[in-house]
């Protein structure tokens, strides 16, 4: 297995949860960082919780992973530091080389410390991101940039904390990064990884499959 390099933070849910406009009212979107070691289940870590469930959280977007030199640019974009949790990230990773999370392909899998992950696809940003962070246009501003993190499925439970290696334990070889599908979903880049969903070689998620679908039919 090679490695892809160190998890950073591991951030959990604050405990008073942030009101925010729209049906649920509430949001778990601030995170903050434990030093402690942190049981992971295949509905994510434990003492974390996601309050709009009809699109956060689950089976397939059971973590949150973000690059950490994403937290580097965005801080000289706003012009201010952003501690760990504040995206809304269960896991701030430090990558290594040229190579960064969102690189990583549909379906690829990592092993972060006791925990084996497969990533699913790519964060949508939303209106309740916008109003945590008060920035304006800040949703079409951080979907611009093209580096959104990833959602994980948890394959093999068991405990991560702060300094774990990340290493990568399978790439499936379509090629199709969740970079390259967030930043232009096309036709032949859906069809690549559908073939191999349709082969059994990979079994993509459900909220990523609809989306490869639709770019193949429209």
């Amino acid at each position: 297995m090679s490695s892809l390099g160190r998890l950073e933070a591991v951030c959990l849910a604050h405990p008073v949860l942030k009101v925010v406009p729209g049906h649920v009212g509430l949001s778990a979107i601030d995170k903050r960082p434990t030093s402690e070691p942190v049981t992971v289940t295949t509905l994510g870590l434990r003492g974390d919780i996601q309050c709009d469930r009809a699109h956060h959280g689950g089976v397939d977007k059971a973590i949150y992973a973000m690059d950490a030199r994403e937290f580097t640019y965005w801080e000289r974009e706003l012009d201010t530091e952003l501690p760990s949790g504040v995206f809304g990230e269960n896991l701030r990773i430090d990558s290594s080389s040229e190579w960064g999370i969102d690189d990583a392909e549909i379906g690829e899998r990592w092993q972060i410390g006791g925990v084996r992950v497969e990533v699913t696809g790519p964060r949508n940003p939303c209106a309740t991101f916008a109003h945590h962070m008060g920035e304006e246009r800040w949703v079409r501003r951080f979907r611009d940039h093209g580096r959104p993190g990833v959602y994980l499925k948890v394959v093999e439970p068991g405990q991560v904390r702060v300094g774990d290696d990340v290493t990568l334990v399978d790439r499936p070889g379509h090629g199709v990064s969740v970079a390259s599908w967030f930043a232009e979903p096309t036709p032949d880049k859906a069809r690549a990884v559908l073939s191999m969903h349709d082969s059994g070689a990979i079994t993509v998620a459900h909220y990523t499959l609809k989306y490869l679908i639709a770019a193949v039919h429209r």
